[in-house]
C-alpha cells in the first residue's frame, strides 16, 4: 500500500533501503559533571568511556587508605587553604558522634584532597561515603579529577550535607585515554564558611553488569506519541553564518530554526496507533532529538528498537546515551536510510553505567530533510520482551494559549488531559493537583474520561490563573476499585514516578515594552529568535548579551582576510522590539591570532587566541562598530578573560594583552568620531586579580564601566561582605569620564555546573541541591543586592528558550528555561522583580544579626517617594522577629503577589526575598 505523504513537504521518495549501521568509537567528550542525590541511597553517575569487563560480580576493594580516618592523623588525605581556604577551615579528626568507629574527620572553608589514586582506565568505579553538614553550610563540592599531565574533570557534584549522616552514591568512569602516570585525586571542596564531617569513604571497581530482574514493562515515555511530543525534545538548529556544522559546533551557537516543531501527526498504517513524530531539518541545519531519560540496566545486551521513514537519502545516529552535561555518552550507530515506508529498526548496544542507571534515546541528524519516528522500545537479549504498549498521560496546552504557557493575570488557562493505549470503553479516573512555585496545593480535582475504541480520551480543564508566580499541574491516575497498580516502567526495583503527567504555567505580570526603559537595570542572554524574544519580553530581560549569538566576533565576521559578513536580520528584530544589545569585541580569526603552535588548543569562540596584529584589530574593530553600532548600545572587549576563553603563548601576560586592546579600541573607536559605551574586562569572578592588574595600570582610563561575572549561588548567597569590599575597591579607581567606576554585571547565575528540574516524569537527575524555587531566590537575591549597592547592570545567564525544549542531556545555566522549552519559576521572580523594582532608586544594602541568623534588607526608593525594602534572612525565623510593620505597609511574596494582612503573622522569613512597600511617610 502506498504510504501516506509526509505533510511537511512533499511526498516520500520511492523505496530504497540503505544499509545498516556502524559502530562508532566512543566519545571523547570531558567529564561528567556529576549529580545530587536526593535521597540517602539514590545513585548517580558521570561516564566518559565503556567499563571493563570485570570478573567478579561485587565491586572490587577499596581503593582509599585510611578511608575511616581511624588512625592518628588523616593522612594521606590532605588539605589545602591557598584557594578560597581559611586557616580555622583546616581539617581535623573529631570523636563527637563518628558514622563509626571512633572517629570522623571535619572539615571548614577549604580543599581537603587525596592524590595519586590507584585507578585504571576504562575502569568504571562507585563513589560512597557519610557525610553530615553544619545547618546553612553551603554546599560541597565532591571532585574526581585527572591533575597530569593534563587537567580534566571526571566527576564533579555539589552536595548541601545535612544535620544527621546520610550516605550519599555516585558512579564515575576513567576514560581509556587516561595515562598510566596520571595522577588523578579525590576532592571535597568548600568555598563559604561553614562545616561538614566525612567519614567511610570507599572507591571500589564495579562489576561487570548490573544485577536484579529485566523490565516488564516499556520504558520509554510516550514511547509511539498517542499523547503528542510529551517525553521527547530537540535542539533543531540552522548555522548562525550559513557555514557546515561542524563550524558551528566549534563556534559553540546556531539559532533555532525559524520553523523548529516537533509535531505528532495522525497517520494511517502506522506501526502503532494513531500517531508519529514528524519534523524538518532545514539545509545546513542539525538536529537532536532526545527522549525522557528510562530505566534499564547496565553490562545487559539490548536493543534500541524503532521504526523511521525520510523523504530523501539521509544518514543519521541513533544511540541508547547516558549520563549528563559534560559528562554525557553515546555510542552512536550511524544508519544510511531512505524509504517512503515505515521500516523497522532494531540496534544493539551493551549499556555502560549512567547516571543512577537512567538514560535516554539520542538521534543525531544533520542533513536537511523530513524525519517521522514511531514505536519506540528498549528490550534485553535473551529475557522475555516487556509490555511493549504501556499507557501514556500527558498535559498539553490548548493550541490557543499563549507562547510558553505564559499567561497574564485573570487569564483562561486551558490545558487538556490525554489518555492512550488504554484499554477500550475503560472508565478511568485520574486525580490532578496544581501546585505553586513552593510545591503548595493552590487546586485540584478529580477528572473522569471514558476511553474510545482505541484506548484513547482527553478532556479539557482550566487552571487558576488569579496569581502571579510559576505552576505545576500534576496528574495521577487513580486505579479502578480491587485494581492493583500497575508494574513500575522500567526494572523492578525501580519506583515508578509518582507523576503519571504533568506541565508547567506561568502568571506573570504585565510590563512596559523594553523601548520605555532603555536604562533598565536586567537583562539576559537569549538567542533572538521570535520566540525567545516574547519569553524575553514578559520576563523583564530590556538589555540582551551577545555571547552567544556570536553576531559581532572578528572570527566569525572575517574567517579569511577580507571576507567580511555581517548578519543583521536577528539584530535588527531585536531592537525593533525595543530591546538594548551588548555586544562585544572578541576573538580572533585564525590567520589573524598570535598562536601557540606547540598548544594542542585550538582557537576558537571559546579558547581563542589574542591577535598578533593590533593594526589587524583595529580594522576588524572599525568594521564591525561602523556596521553594527545602529543595533548595539554598548561594547564589550573579550570574554572571561583570566579564564581558559583567552589561550596565550608561553611568556605572554594576559593583563599585558588587555591593555594593549584596551587601547587600540579605544583608539579605533575615537576615530570613528561617533558616541559609544566601552566595557572590560568581563572577568570570570568579581576578586580576578586580572582587573585589578589591568585597572592598577591605568586601564581604567580606557573603560567607560567595568565588567565581571558573578556565578557564586547558593541557598544563602550573596555574601554581602566580601562583595561590599570588592565593589568598594574597584570603585576607588576612575573611568574615561573620570568618574568612579560604574560597574556591570554582564553573566551569571544559578546551576553553572548543572540544574535541576521542577519535572518528574522527564527523571531527569540533578546536578544541584537546589530545588528551581530556591535558584530563582538566590537570583532575586544577587541581582537586589547589586542594585542596591548601585551597579548599572545586571544581566543573567542563560534564557535560551527554544519551543521544541533543550537536549535532555544538557541542563547548565538553566535556572529560567524548562527541559521542555517552557519558562519556569526563575522566569516568574525575574517578571514580578523588575515589575517592583525597575523604576526604583538604589538606597542601599544592610545586614543584621536577628536570632544568631543573618537578616538582610535591599533598600531602595519608589518614583512615588515611597520606601520599598526587600528582605530575607539565612534560616527562617518570624517576620516580627526580623522587621516592624506600619499600618499602611504592604507585603509581597517573591512573585509579587501581596499578602494578606492576616497572613502575615504566622509568615517566616527566610531565604526567599519578601518585598515590603512602605506606607507614605506621614
Amino acid at each position: 500500500m502506498k504510504p501516506a505523504p509526509l505533510r511537511h513537504k512533499k511526498p516520500l521518495s520511492p523505496t530504497t533501503r540503505l544499509s545498516t549501521t556502524t559502530r562508532l568509537s566512543p566519545t571523547t567528550r570531558l567529564s561528567p559533571t556529576a549529580l545530587l542525590s536526593t535521597t540517602a541511597l539514590l545513585l548517580l553517575a558521570a561516564l566518559l568511556a565503556p567499563p571493563p569487563l570485570f570478573s567478579a560480580d561485587e565491586p572490587g576493594p577499596n581503593l582509599l587508605p585510611n578511608s575511616g580516618f581511624e588512625d592518628p592523623a588523616y593522612t594521606p588525605w590532605g588539605w589545602d587553604d591557598s584557594y578560597y581556604g581559611k586557616p580555622e577551615g583546616r581539617a581535623k579528626l573529631d570523636t563527637d558522634n563518628p558514622h563509626s568507629g571512633k572517629q570522623s574527620v571535619w572539615n571548614g572553608e577549604g580543599h581537603f584532597t587525596i592524590r595519586k589514586l590507584p585507578l585504571r582506565k576504562g575502569t568504571a568505579v562507585e563513589l560512597r561515603f557519610w557525610a553530615r553538614g553544619v545547618v546553612n553550610t553551603a554546599p560541597v563540592t565532591v571532585i574526581l579529577r585527572q591533575a597530569t599531565p593534563t587537567d580534566r574533570v571526571l566527576f564533579r557534584t555539589e552536595q548541601a550535607f545535612g544535620e544527621h549522616w546520610q550516605e550519599y552514591i555516585f558512579r564515575a568512569l576513567v576514560p581509556e585515554t587516561t595515562p598510566r602516570d596520571a595522577d588523578i585525586f579525590l576532592g571535597f571542596y568548600l568555598h563559604a564558611p561553614g562545616g561538614y564531617w566525612l567519614d567511610d569513604i570507599t572507591l571500589r571497581e564495579l562489576p561487570a553488569a548490573e544485577g536484579g530482574e529485566a523490565p516488564t514493562r516499556n520504558p520509554i515515555r510516550n514511547h509511539s506519541f498517542e499523547t503528542g511530543t510529551d517525553g521527547w525534545t530537540a535542539m533543531i538548529r540552522k548555522p548562525e553564518f550559513n557555514d557546515t556544522w561542524e563550524w558551528q559546533i566549534e563556534s559553540g551557537n546556531a539559532y533555532p530554526a525559524q520553523d523548529s516543531r516537533l509535531h505528532s501527526m495522525l497517520g494511517e498504517k502506522l506501526p502503532h496507533g494513531r500517531r508519529h513524530l514528524s519534523f524538518v531539518v532545514q539545509p545546513g541545519g542539525y538536529a537532536v532529538l532526545t527522549s525522557a531519560y528510562f530505566p534499564a540496566r547496565y553490562g545487559r545486551k539490548t536493543n534500541l528498537v524503532f521504526w523511521a521513514r525520510t523523504d530523501l537519502p539521509h544518514t543519521f545516529r541513533a544511540s541508547i546515551a547516558g549520563g549528563k552535561n559534560q559528562g554525557a555518552f553515546y555510542d552512536d550507530q550511524v544508519l544510511q536510510y531512505t524509504s517512503a515506508k515505515w521500516q523497522k529498526h532494531t540496534i544493539p548496544f551493551t549499556l555502560r553505567p549512567s547516571i543512577g542507571g537512567m538514560y535516554v534515546v539520542r538521534f543525531q541528524i544533520s542533513q536537511a530533510g523530513v524525519y517521522q519516528f514511531d514505536n519506540f522500545s528498549i528490550v534485553e537479549t535473551g529475557q522475555p520482551e516487556p509490555e511493549p504498549h504501556p499507557p501514556s498521560v500527558a498535559v498539553q496546552p490548548s493550541p490557543d494559549g499563549p507562547p510558553g504557557n505564559m499567561f497574564s493575570r485573570g487569564d483562561r488557562a486551558v490545558f487538556r488531559l490525554v489518555v492512550a493505549d488504554e484499554k477500550p470503553a475503560a472508565q478511568l479516573a485520574y486525580q490532578l493537583t496544581i501546585v505553586d512555585w513552593l510545591d503548595r496545593r493552590v487546586s485540584g480535582g478529580r477528572i473522569q474520561v471514558t476511553t474510545d475504541a482505541d484506548g484513547t480520551a482527553g478532556m479539557e480543564f482550566v487552571a487558576p490563573a488569579s496569581r502571579y508566580g510559576a505552576y505545576r499541574i500534576k496528574v495521577r491516575k487513580i486505579p479502578a476499585p480491587g485494581a492493583t497498580a500497575p508494574p513500575p516502567a522500567g526494572s523492578n526495583t525501580t519506583p515508578p514516578p509518582p507523576v503519571d503527567a504533568e506541565q508547567i504555567y506561568t502568571v506573570l505580570p504585565a510590563l512596559p515594552p523594553p523601548a520605555e526603559r532603555p536604562d533598565s537595570f536586567f537583562g539576559n542572554h537569549v538567542d533572538l529568535a521570535p520566540h525567545n524574544l516574547e519569553v524575553a519580553r514578559r520576563a523583564g530581560f530590556r538589555w540582551l548579551r551577545l555571547y552567544p549569538p556570536l553576531l559581532t566576533k572578528w572570527m566569525a565576521l572575517e574567517p579569511k582576510p577580507g571576507q567580511w559578513r555581517f548578519k543583521t536580520d536577528d539584530l535588527q528584530r531585536a531592537k525593533t522590539a525595543g530591546f538594548q544589545i551588548l555586544g562585544s569585541f572578541d576573538t580572533a580569526p585564525d590567520w589573524a591570532a598570535d598562536l601557540d603552535p606547540k598548544s594542542p588548543v585550538r582557537n576558537r569562540w571559546s579558547r581563542a587566541y589574542p591577535p598578533a596584529d593590533l593594526a589587524a584589530w583595529k580594522n576588524y574593530v572599525t568594521r564591525a562598530f561602523e556596521t553594527l553600532s545602529p543595533y548595539i548600545d554598548a561594547w564589550e572587549i573579550w570574554n572571561e578573560p583570566d579564564g581558559g576563553y583567552m589561550q596565550t603563548r608561553p611568556g605572554l601576560k594576559k593583563d599585558d594583552i588587555m591593555l594593549s586592546l584596551l587601547a587600540a579600541t579605544r583608539e579605533a573607536l575615537d576615530a570613528t568620531g561617533k558616541p559609544y559605551q566601552l566595557l572590560a574586562p568581563a572577568v570570570s569572578r568579581i576578586q580576578a586579580d586580572l582587573a585589578f592588574k589591568i585597572l592598577e595600570r591605568g586601564g581604567g582610563a580606557r573603560m567607560d564601566a567595568l565588567s565581571f561575572h558573578y556565578y557564586d549561588f547558593t541557598a544563602t548567597s550573596p555574601e554581602p561582605d566580601f562583595l561590599k569590599e570588592q565593589l568598594a575597591r574597584y570603585r576607588t579607581y576612575k573611568n574615561h569620564a573620570g568618574a568612579p567606576m560604574p560597574l556591570w554585571q554582564t553573566e551569571g547565575g544559578p546551576y553553572i555546573s548543572g540544574g535541576r528540574s521542577w519535572l518528574e516524569t522527564y527523571r531527569i537527575p540533578p546536578s544541584s541541591s537546589m530545588h528551581p524555587s530556591q535558584a530563582a531566590a538566590a537570583m532575586v537575591r544577587a541581582a537586589l543586592f547589586f542594585k542596591a549597592e548601585g551597579l548599572r547592570r545586571y544581566i543573567g545567564f542563560a534564557a535560551h528558550a527554544v519551543e521544541t525544549g533543550h537536549n535532555t542531556q544538557a541542563d547548565e545555566c538553566s535556572g529560567f528555561i524548562e527541559v521542555t522549552g517552557v519558562p519556569g519559576i526563575g522566569v516568574a521572580a525575574h517578571a514580578a522583580m523588575v515589575a517592583l523594582t525597575e523604576d526604583a532608586a538604589p538606597r542601599g544594602f544592610e545586614t543584621a544579626r536577628v536570632d544568631g541568623q543573618r537578616v538582610s534588607t535591599a533598600r531602595f526608593e519608589q518614583p512615588d517617594g515611597r520606601a520599598l525594602e526587600v528582605w530575607w534572612s539565612s534560616a527562617p525565623l518570624p517576620l516580627a522577629r526580623a522587621l516592624t510593620l506600619r499600618a499602611g505597609d504592604e507585603v509581597l511574596d517573591l512573585m509579587g503577589n501581596l499578602i494578606a494582612p492576616d497572613k502575615l503573622a504566622p509568615l517566616p522569613l527566610g531565604e526567599s526575598p519578601l518585598y515590603i512597600r512602605r506606607a507614605p511617610a506621614k
